[in-house]
């Protein structure tokens, strides 16, 4: 039973009052004295079941609800309370049964914390509402749906001045030029009509850019303001070296693509590349560089040291390679019957992107020979049930079918398996890869019977097809909504299949017989057209024969026993290892394509005419047929077939206009019935109807000499005026009559006429005009009038006004108008050449918009005036460009390629300049009209290594990178050279390797993955070193030879260092020879006397001679120095100075060159023409000081040496330096 209120007079609660809430009086002794003394009760005593109703309080002073801040919505919610409370301090004051004066309506003060919450939460609501509408505000301003609003949005916003935009019916170009040298476009964003958004660097095409995938489709100007920014600051900010090795990368794969020889070592360069924009701890290897270091690392530890320590090549290290191979249980039931299966592909799964996550997976067998080995201890070898040594495995891998990703998901070693296990392996290994979150579309292997088998188990009943349901749908979704699983047989052991099936052909000669495919096309058209109806079996045995063709093996072999023996060969692409190949040779790929040749076909032709070869014809027409099968499989990148001109390699399209592509459906029923039906009109002709064609009669009648104009009356009957009437003409301007009269589908007669008031009076000849012998004209009027020759009807009276037209006036006399022609050409010409003179440059800037084509772009500079056109296609270049400098000079560039001011100084004259508009005219024009001209190798490699000497000013202070970025650019050199010249450093790092280490040398050279000399010029090289006395070595003189000549200019002016290296006296064998004797003595040599150059203007040096030598005097020396003089001299080089260490003995040599006193310079004995200056090595000299100051013979070796400021210094500088020892 709820409490009764204690106020007097009140009823709340009570059995004849209202229900009410009631309070219990606060436990606060201050509150609760409040309320004691506000109650109007002089005996009131509180007891605990003591309340207060409702209707006591104010209604600010009851709490019904609570408030609580959502962070999430940013706004306050209020909750209703089930039970209400009252607020802090509040007190009653209400007592309606009681007199007047003890209610009290005293306004109630909010808290202050209250307050300050409330106009704080007030005005975070407004800001946030007003940010909303600000938000939507800019939102309706930056955002589009159609292509139509994306031009508003462009036009009403401004985007940065270093874009160029190019707006098109279909498309928008945002292009960045560059204007340092030969204007390109560095980077282009292009913006369809679908609102589709491409990026282009250079002619790179990006697929992936600041973490976004490319394409993408945008509808806010915000995204593509970004991005624009965002490219900007790849080519404008300094430091970013990942910006500059991402555009690297893009260059270099379209490289690759255009050059897959060297597909290799351009990719080895890409992933070096990307490892040195990664931290040492995040580095990721791709799978071809760990198998590459593994394999090394397995050959030759020291040797994968010894490159790694190089600093040229980043590799794993050794830790981490041993962890790899750690890592790889061979156990087999390791990874087949544990929570590993599959570990490695989870573990590469969480690096890939999403769409590099459908794939392939293809299965293949490789043989092993079978035995056991403990390894990891473990014992290894055995085959997946573990009861005899495996013989072969079975390889388990996925390709990405969106990138080049691919990778070794499983190997499982089998002693023998049957279709049955096989399956169920594959659809495990399916259903573990659709678990970690591969999509799985198809099955590649090979035509091996027992892969077939394990396929066909995916349908039930088994049934080899094409497309299989999915085995994880299945399971899923219990056959519904089945996802496709593909099965492709790999083209590669198809290709290999034809060829073993024609080697191993038991008939005669190696036949190999096929089909002749137009005649049984023909004839199976020939019997779906007239089905047969009878029921005699020899009819349809002989309706199933089919006409077959026959390819001889053994005339391959004829023809290459033909010309084995002969310098020029058609068939040079044959070998006799790929026409008797052994079983193992027979999996080779590269011998069945020799073969499958496109060149041997027209070999076949040329010899087996001659020799009168059995079936050579058809032989060639089978390669053929296989060869351009294999060229439509064959393609890996969409513009194969445009590179080398294929047709067969162009890719398919589901375009239905692509004539590559002839997909039809064929529905028997229908199309045989339309067939039989076309039959009875004649196939694919068309019936007319007779009475559809109307006879000429009933609409050309002959009507006299009326005139035949609509609405014309003349010469009618039912008027009596008559006028004169002109036939139609019988030459080419008859049509043009019928045209003007205005009459539709009228065909005029030889009786038609028109009469003469539908012709202007310029047209009308009246009088004869005769001129006498005095000149004098007579003017005979003519009593019928005749028509000039270039009369037409033009005036209908009876008409619409816009039917009839006033010809043009007739011309003046030639004399009048020939005087006429010749003021007014006169006063142009005068006036056309003040407006064709450009007085300014200033002139130029103002006016040059207004005077080029509209097709033309335009930018303006301090120094000069740049016109350029764009060739707007998926990847925008620069046609041409035409640069006007402020003194009128111009440059033009054709593409990346400057032409020659020769090419067109007959326009501009010999000043070569532009101050005339018709000057700029005719060079617009004569460039338009230029063909284009391609990028070649050479600009394409300067471009690429100018962005590596970018990448290096980024990160010139680490000297590590530094060293590995010349290695990279020294690889792209050697990839894309005819001719390789190797330099210096790199030749001594390749002979370290491989005199140290050959075979790890050998392995890495035949992977290609790095470009290398071949070992037999490391030892041509070695040997020229091994000389007694490179002196007198022709060998050594003729590499300095060649090597000049490769050398610049600047590059050979050299310097000269002698230098002495002590060596241990012994003899030794080596090179066929018995080497270590002195040159100046019959003794063992204690020191080699070293001659070397480098270069003052580039980084070239290089050893000119290593003389042995055993107390050396100076003398000997001087000899030794001018012979290496003259040899300079010799092989083209210029010798600016000698260097050495303070030596005596180079000290001495120096004094007797100089003629007995020691000078700055002389006259070089080699050439009499220049001079040579003496200089000491400063190193040796700080050494020399050192050692002085050490071998001082003082107690506190105190080195007394005068004043830096003294004058006399500079007289004793002299004495000093040969004190000095």
């Amino acid at each position: 039973m709820p409490s009764r209120c204690v106020v007097p007079g009140c009823k709340g609660n009570y059995d004849n009052g209202p229900v009410v809430k009631v309070f219990q009086f606060p436990k606060d002794e201050n509150l609760r004295k409040k309320w004691e003394a506000a109650i109007p009760r002089s005996n009131l005593k509180v007891i605990n079941s003591s309340k207060v109703c409702e209707l006591h309080f104010h209604a600010s002073d009851i709490q019904t609800t609570v408030e609580i801040y959502d962070e999430r919505r940013m706004e306050t919610v209020a909750m209703p309370l089930d039970r209400v409370r009252l607020k802090k301090n509040a007190v009653p004051s209400i007592f309606p049964n009681c007199p007047a004066y003890l209610s009290k309506n005293l306004p109630c003060r909010e808290d202050p914390q209250e307050k300050r919450m409330r106009l704080e939460t007030l005005q975070l609501r407004t800001a946030l509402q007003q940010s909303i509408r600000d938000s939507e505000a800019e939102d309706k301003k930056q955002k589009f749906h159609t292509y139509t609003e994306f031009q508003a949005c462009l036009d009403s916003n401004t985007t940065s001045p270093c874009w160029t935009v190019l707006k098109k019916e279909d498309c928008i170009y945002f292009l960045l030029v560059d204007l340092k040298a030969a204007p390109i476009i560095q980077a282009s964003v292009i913006v369809d009509s679908n609102l589709c958004l491409k990026v282009n660097f250079g002619s790179s095409k990006l697929e992936v850019f600041a973490e976004q995938k490319l394409p993408m489709i945008i509808n806010d100007l915000r995204v593509l303001k970004k991005i624009l920014d965002d490219i900007e600051d790849v080519f404008t900010t300094t430091n970013i070296e990942s910006n500059i090795i991402n555009v690297l990368t893009e260059l270099l794969q379209d490289l690759a693509k255009a050059h897959p020889d060297e597909e290799l070592v351009i990719n080895n360069v890409i992933e070096q590349l990307s490892l040195i924009s990664s931290k040492k701890t995040r580095r990721r290897y791709n799978a071809q560089t760990l198998i590459f270091s593994a394999l090394l690392f397995s050959i030759s530890p020291h040797a994968y040291k010894f490159i790694r320590h190089s600093g040229h090549i980043i590799v794993p290290h050794p830790s981490t390679l041993r962890k790899l191979t750690a890592s790889f249980n061979t156990n087999p039931h390791y990874e087949q019957f544990s929570d590993n299966f599959l570990s490695y592909a989870k573990e590469k799964f969480n690096t890939l992107l999403s769409h590099e996550r459908h794939v392939t997976l293809m299965v293949d067998e490789i043989h092993i020979k079978p035995f056991f080995d403990f390894k990891g201890g473990n014992v290894v070898g055995a085959s997946y049930e573990g009861t005899a040594a495996a013989t072969s495995a079975f390889v388990f891998m996925i390709q990405s079918i969106l990138s080049s990703y691919k990778d070794v998901v499983h190997i499982m070693p089998v002693y023998t398996i049957t279709a049955d296990a096989l399956h169920l392996f594959i659809k495990k290994v399916i259903i573990g890869l659709e678990d970690i979150g591969f999509s799985v579309i198809g099955v590649v292997t090979d035509n091996n019977s027992i892969n077939r088998k394990a396929m066909s188990m995916f349908s039930v009943p088994p049934n080899l097809n094409i497309v299989f349901p999915h085995p994880n749908q299945v399971i899923s979704n219990s056959c519904r909504n089945v996802r496709p699983l593909f099965y492709i047989i790999d083209p590669v052991h198809i290709l290999k299949f034809i060829r073993n099936n024609w080697v191993n052909q038991r008939n005669h000669n190696i036949y190999m017989h096929y089909p002749d495919y137009k005649t049984t096309t023909e004839y199976l058209q020939k019997d779906i057209q007239t089905p047969s109806t009878s029921n005699d079996s020899s009819d349809q045995n002989q309706q199933q024969q089919v006409p077959l063709k026959s390819a001889s093996f053994h005339i391959l072999r004829r023809l290459h026993e033909i010309e084995k023996n002969s310098f020029v060969k058609y068939s040079y692409s044959l070998s006799y290892k790929a026409l008797h190949p052994t079983s193992l040779e027979k999996q080779n790929v590269k011998l069945a394509l020799q073969v499958f040749n496109e060149y041997l076909p027209s070999a076949l032709r040329e010899i087996g005419k001659i020799h009168s070869l059995p079936h050579y014809e058809e032989t060639a027409e089978y390669i053929q047929l296989i060869f351009q099968w294999w060229c439509v499989i064959n393609v890996k990148t969409p513009n194969k077939g445009i590179r080398l001109k294929n047709k067969f390699m162009h890719p398919l399209t589901p375009l239905k206009d692509d004539e590559n592509v002839k997909i039809e459906t064929f529905d028997c029923e229908e199309d045989c019935d339309d067939i039989r039906q076309s039959r009875q009109y004649g196939l694919f002709s068309i019936s007319v109807d007779d009475e559809d064609i109307s006879s000429a009669a009933d609409v050309l009648p002959v009507m006299g000499r009326k005139c035949c104009v609509p609405g014309c009356n003349s010469n009618y009957d039912n008027t009596d005026v008559h006028v004169h009437s002109f036939a139609f003409p019988k030459d080419d301007r008859k049509c043009l009559w019928i045209k003007k009269i205005n009459r539709a589908g009228f065909v005029p007669t030889k009786h038609s006429v028109v009469c003469i008031k539908h012709f202007s009076e310029q047209f009308i000849i009246h009088n004869h005009r005769v001129v006498k012998p005095d000149g004098t004209v007579l003017e005979v009027k003519r009593n019928r009038p005749i028509l000039t020759s270039d009369a037409f009807p033009s005036l209908h009276a009876n008409q619409p006004n816009y039917l009839s037209e006033e010809p043009a006036p007739k011309r003046k006399a030639p004399e009048e108008r020939l005087s006429e022609m010749r003021k007014r050409d006169d006063n142009n010409f005068a006036n056309w050449n003040e407006k064709d003179i450009i007085t300014s440059f200033s002139t130029l800037s103002d006016c040059c918009r207004s005077k080029i084509p509209k097709e033309l772009q335009f930018i303006q500079d301090q120094k000069f005036v740049l016109l350029y056109k764009i060739d707007p296609t998926s990847m925008p270049k620069i046609v041409f460009s035409i640069k006007v400098f402020d003194d009128f000079t111009v440059d033009i560039w054709h593409g990346p390629k400057k032409l020659r001011s020769q090419d067109y100084s007959y326009m501009l004259g010999k000043e070569n300049k532009c101050d005339r508009w018709t000057k700029l005219d005719c060079l617009i024009n004569w460039i338009s009209a230029t063909p284009e001209l391609e990028m070649p190798l050479k600009a394409q490699m300067e471009h690429i290594v100018s962005k590596l000497k970018e990448c290096l000013l980024c990160i010139k202070d680490d000297l590590k990178i530094t060293t590995h970025i010349n290695f990279i650019i020294e690889q792209v050199y050697l990839a894309m050279s005819s001719h390789p010249s190797y330099k210096t450093d790199y030749l001594l790092l390749c002979a370290q390797i491989y005199f140290s280490y050959p075979s790890a040398y050998t392995f890495i050279r035949n992977l290609a993955i790095l470009k290398l000399p071949h070992p037999l010029y490391l030892k041509k090289l070695a040997a020229t070193l091994r000389s007694p006395s490179v002196l007198d070595s022709n060998s050594h003189i003729y590499y300095l030879k060649k090597k000049c000549e490769m050398l610049s200019v600047d590059e050979k002016l050299v310097s000269v260092l002698i230098d002495e290296i002590h060596v241990n006296a012994s003899y030794s064998y080596s090179g066929g020879q018995i080497i270590g004797s002195a040159e100046n003595c019959n003794a063992e040599a204690t020191t080699v006397q070293a001659f070397m150059l480098t270069s003052l203007f580039s980084d070239n040096k290089d050893i000119v001679a290593l003389v042995p030598v055993k107390n050396q005097n100076n003398d000997e020396l001087l000899a030794n120095t001018t012979k290496v003089l003259k040899i300079l001299k010799y092989t083209g080089y210029t010798v600016l100075c000698l260097i050495s260490d303070n030596l005596r003995l180079n000290r001495k040599m120096f004094e007797k060159m100089a003629g007995g006193s020691i000078s700055n310079f002389i006259q070089n004995p080699a050439d009499q023409e220049s001079k040579l200056f003496f200089l000491f090595d400063t190193v040796h000299l700080i050494k020399s000081i050192r050692n002085n100051w050490l071998n001082l013979n003082l107690i506190h070796k105190n080195l007394i040496l005068p004043s830096p400021f003294s004058l006399s210094l500079l007289h004793t500088l002299n004495s000093i330096a040969h004190g000095l020892a």
